[in-house]
């Protein structure tokens, strides 16, 4: 998890959280505001250069990860050893003259350097769906979204007048045309045109471009991944986990999320990553990285969004839950109702809710216990770095908290507008820890950074549960 953005930001800002002073942790190992500051402009110098394709030579990336410098000699035999590791990892009994007869369709429709990038993909999957612990799926996740890019740099251009499918209506690739496909494939790679995807669980699916519409993205207990390269896509309940581990990236488009969008429960791990665009989230209650006793995180890059959602939405954490809100740059405007835009519960376990907007103009609206509340030892952050903002809030809200909870409302440059009401820009009661600040420096950071050692909390064992 280390490898992914999001971890880095993190740890920029909340690495010192259980160090003391006495303990090698002193003012001269503090970040200050100029350092946070040239932190979040150097980001984004990166970031508008990124991009997620990336050129490879497959064949030297397959000899490594398989070690076997047959598949130099005989790339055939990768496919057919990719095709049988798929199958047998999603149970499914087939036969060798049925894996020849796709083989040889495939070889009628694809390149040598496109069947490695297919082969490659289905056999990341093939090893994402037998890893045997939380960890190993996560780092075969992160694996294939390493391929995913090396593939989808070669797949990008091709083109197919019609689809291909194995004989078990596991495997389907998908021509350049608008497809309807419906839940029973495992593993998707479409070339092109306007497709419907519905109830995509525990599956692969690879949508190189068109303006695409999803339903019920979600993992059961198991590991569905879903990688939209470019177009202007709908989303409809997606992604979120139960158990399993829900993986989407878009890369680039305008794009809409409707219902639950980046939500988990039961130990399961909901990420989103949105890469580029002016995307508009609209949801009802439990979304927009909503957690409980999981893990959620939604991603958005770059682009002026807009996210409209009702209750216990907008980085809110419950009953041991993790839930991240990163909106790296641009205006965002952000409307909740209560126990939103990083609320955290820690009854009975302890929560932790992290909203970050690093800059834009952006504005906050929401209802009451919002825009960092915690309570019964849930922890809650809400940070924007820079860009002149907005924040209207009712009661319990603006770094307020209860109950041994902690809040923090940090707003980096000051040139901002707040309004609440009751009990809010800093209210602790009953053993509450909170902070409310503009235009910090370098004492109040280190504040904050002792605030979990002050009610004795262990942030990094916390999200060491779910990795």
């Amino acid at each position: 998890m280390k490898k992914m953005l999001v971890v880095a930001i993190i740890i920029l800002l909340l690495m010192p959280l259980n160090q003391s002073r006495e303990g090698g942790f002193n003012a001269k190992t503090i970040p200050t505001k100029e350092d946070v500051f040239g932190f979040v402009l150097a980001l984004q110098k990166k970031v508008a250069t990124m991009k997620f394709l990336k050129p490879s030579d497959l064949m030297e990336e397959i000899v490594a990860e398989t070690d076997n410098i047959d598949y130099f000699l005989n790339e055939d035999l990768f496919l057919e050893d990719a095709m049988k590791e798929f199958y047998e990892a999603e149970g499914i009994s087939y036969t060798n003259e049925s894996i020849a007869s796709f083989m040889a369709e495939l070889n009628s429709s694809f390149s040598g350097e496109q069947i490695r990038a297919i082969s490659l993909l289905l056999l990341s999957y093939a090893h994402a769906i037998d890893a045997t612990s939380r960890q190993e799926q996560i780092d075969e996740v992160l694996h294939i979204c390493q391929n995913v890019r090396k593939a989808a740099y070669i797949l990008s251009n091709c083109s197919l007048d019609h689809s291909v499918s194995d004989a078990y209506d596991a495997i389907m690739l998908g021509s350049s045309m608008g497809e309807d496909y419906g839940g029973e494939y495992k593993f998707i790679i479409d070339f092109g045109g306007n497709d419907k995807y519905e109830k995509r669980n525990n599956s692969f699916l690879l949508d190189l471009k068109g303006n695409d519409s999803y339903e019920a993205l979600f993992s059961n207990e198991s590991v569905s991944l879903a990688f939209d390269i470019d177009g202007n896509d709908e989303y409809v309940n997606a992604p979120y986990a139960k158990g399993g581990i829900c993986f989407l990236v878009d890369g680039e488009g305008d794009d809409k999320y409707k219902g639950t969008t980046a939500s988990s429960w039961n130990g399961g791990l909901s990420l989103l990553f949105d890469l580029d665009g002016n995307d508009i989230y609209d949801g009802g209650s439990l979304t927009q990285s909503y957690s409980n006793n999981a893990f959620s995180l939604l991603a958005d890059i770059k682009g002026d969004d807009i996210y409209q959602a009702k209750n216990r939405s907008q980085a809110c954490s419950e009953d041991g839950g993790i839930s991240l809100l990163l909106d790296l740059y641009g205006n965002d405007a952000f409307f909740a109702d209560d126990y939103s835009q990083a609320y955290a519960n820690g009854f009975p376990h302890t929560s932790i809710s992290i909203f970050i907007n690093l800059a834009g103009d952006d504005y906050y609206e929401a209802g009451s216990f919002c825009q960092g509340y915690g309570e019964k030892g849930g922890i809650a952050f809400l940070f924007d770095f820079l860009g002149e903002d907005g924040y209207h809030a009712l009661q319990f809200s603006q770094a307020s908290s209860a109950w041994l909870g902690m809040a923090v409302l940090i707003d980096g440059d000051g040139k901002n507008k707040f309004s609440s009401s009751l009990f809010s820009q800093g209210s602790q009661r009953w053993g509450g820890y909170s902070f409310f600040l503009q235009d910090f420096d370098s004492e109040d950071i280190y504040e904050i950074l002792q605030l979990p050692e002050r009610i004795g909390i262990d942030l990094w064992n916390l999200f060491g549960n779910f990795f």
